[in-house]
């Protein structure tokens, strides 16, 4: 029986750990291969050994499960993520639904619930492995190749980095998996699409910010390709190190 990996994000050492504990005690072919305090730690985590299955709390300090649910519908499209929290809140469900979350599991979570999400994840990774049994990844790409895919990714984000792209839209232009198509990236540039994407927006909102005093944050905010304000001010906060606001008072 084909196992799966799942990493299990939570601020709160007991409820992690009861979580971790659920998952190893069922009979599901689930393997926990990490744990982390926040979102920014499970960013490392999957950077060095992508799992098939992220379970996340949302509150979480440095990055929340929102924000990392983000990170992943970029740069993992195939990582299944299911949330848990203890806010039955339909904003929250919304948002995890476009960010392609797979399930929402209220606090405090029980055994049945926790299950049930996790045997349907493994029912479409199963089926999702058998999909793909033809279809393998090239185990190599001439270097002339790479390089003019990556150009092709780096010209296609940096065009378009104003608009809602994901991982899956750059494969799709180049012809390979979104995957494969990180995997070679991050080979070739030494950082993710998803971290590019990230630092052409957050330049563009430094600009914007230190020079365009007549931009409101919502505006910059819509400028850079966020639609939510309060979203892109917690991803300039994570990046920056200070809110929008803070940012421009200091130009």
């Amino acid at each position: 029986m084909r196992k799966y990996t799942c990493i299990v994000v939570e601020d709160e050492d007991p409820i992690r750990k009861n979580i971790t504990k659920k998952i190893l005690h069922s009979s599901l072919p689930l393997h926990v291969s990490g744990e982390a305090y926040d979102g920014r730690e499970a960013m490392r985590l999957i950077e060095e050994d992508p799992p098939d299955i992220v379970v996340t709390d949302i509150q979480m300090p440095v990055m929340d499960g929102l924000e990392l649910c983000d990170e992943l519908y970029f740069a993992y499209p195939r990582i299944f993520k299911i949330i848990i929290t203890g806010h039955n809140d339909f904003d929250y469900a919304q948002r995890a639904i476009r960010y392609g979350v797979e399930d929402f599991i209220l606090k405090p979570v029980s055994d049945s619930e926790l299950f049930s999400a996790l045997h349907r994840v493994t029912v479409k990774l199963d089926a999702r492995y058998t999909e793909i049994a033809a279809l393998r990844l090239p185990v190599n790409t001439e270097p002339k190749e790479a390089e003019r895919i990556i150009v092709a990714v780096e010209t296609f984000i940096r065009e378009n980095y104003r608009s809602q792209i994901s991982l899956g839209d750059l494969a799709e232009k180049v012809g390979y998996t979104a995957d494969y198509l990180s995997k070679l990236f991050k080979k070739m540039r030494n950082e993710s699409p998803s971290r590019l994407l990230l630092k052409l927006r957050m330049n563009e909102a430094k600009y914007l910010l230190a020079n365009h005093p007549e931009y409101e944050v919502k505006e910059i905010s819509e400028i850079v390709g966020y639609s939510e304000p309060s979203y892109f001010s917690r991803v300039f906060k994570s990046y920056t190190g200070i809110y929008p606001s803070e940012y421009r008072m200091q130009k």
